[in-house]
């Protein structure tokens, strides 16, 4: 990988090579269907290194064979994907370009996700859950449900903001562009329940506003009017509600749910362009339903 940059440049880009170090993701949409990206920027300004997933194409952690960032703008290339990306850092802090596969453009916007940091030394990485014939397990908490059709696990790893452990789960599809579960043993009062429940959405609304850790900043986020439901979901009590944001000019919308119980606090998510919710509120609705808490 070759960066060519001037003094200036050297000199100007600091505060931003300080907010592009991470992980990003975006949906490339194009006459052939949508595919999620996600890009991993690690390493000092001067030598950048980057890998990109494409779970369509089968393609996790492929190394970028070249990245630089000059004047704001992002470029990268993978010739495992035969792959190409320009686009600019805005005041937003969301990188707005294009995606270049196989001669074929399409826009792509990268918006920061938060780092989910692998287990530490002490925390056991294998066996906490189980799939077999779409139906998941997770050992620890005893937590299952049924995979909707489409859907398949990528991992479970360890969660530093929660403590618990998230499992992150792939849509063939490529209308939803993230769906995890998040899982936690706990000790909880029955009677304290509501309102550990009661907590749930405005520490949300902090986080995404970059009050509260993980910070995971999402411009103008807003629980949608209307859209929270106090209700049971596997025998136990449990609050729903939709979280809209743009991102990129496109409307951006999150189904969420929060199931607790006295043994476990569990959390599905599901985040998609806002023109997919109506088909992805199905599929989220179905994975709920299967759900057994104990």
């Amino acid at each position: 990988m070759k960066l060519s940059i001037g003094i200036l440049a050297i000199l100007f880009p600091v505060l931003s090579w300080a907010q592009l170090a991470g992980n990003w993701e975006g949906v490339a949409t194009n006459d052939k269907g949508a595919q999620r990206i996600v890009l991993h920027i690690s390493g000092k300004f001067t030598s950048m290194k980057g890998t990109a997933d494409i779970a369509d194409q089968k393609l996790m952690n492929a190394p970028l064979d070249s990245i630089t960032f000059l004047d704001s703008t992002l470029e990268f290339s993978m010739a495992a994907a035969d792959t190409r990306y320009s686009g600019v850092l805005n005041d937003n802090g969301i990188i707005v370009g294009t995606l270049t596969q196989h001669g074929v453009a399409a826009p792509l916007t990268l918006a920061r996700v938060a780092l989910v940091r692998a287990y530490p030394p002490d925390v056991p990485t294998q066996g906490s859950a189980v799939v077999e014939g779409g139906h998941y397990v997770h050992k620890p908490s005893g937590v299952e449900f049924n995979l909707p059709a489409g859907w398949s696990v990528d991992r479970t790893q360890f969660s530093n903001g929660s403590r618990g452990e998230s499992t992150i789960i792939n849509d063939r599809s490529g209308k939803a562009m993230v769906v995890s579960v998040n899982i936690r043993k706990v000790q909880t009062d029955p009677e304290g329940i509501p309102a550990v429940l009661a907590q749930a959405l405005p520490r949300l609304v902090a986080m995404r506003g970059g009050d509260g850790p993980p910070r995971q900043i999402a411009p103008n986020y807003k629980i949608r009017e209307g859209s929270v439901q106090q209700t049971t979901i596997g025998g136990h009590q449990a609050v729903r509600a939709i979280g809209d944001y743009q991102q990129g000019g496109k409307g951006i919308a999150e189904l969420l749910a929060w199931i607790d119980s006295e043994q476990t606090r569990t959390y599905f998510f599901l985040r998609t362009p806002a023109d997919d919710l109506a088909a992805e509120q199905v599929l989220f609705d179905q994975w709920l339903q299967s759900a057994r808490i104990p």
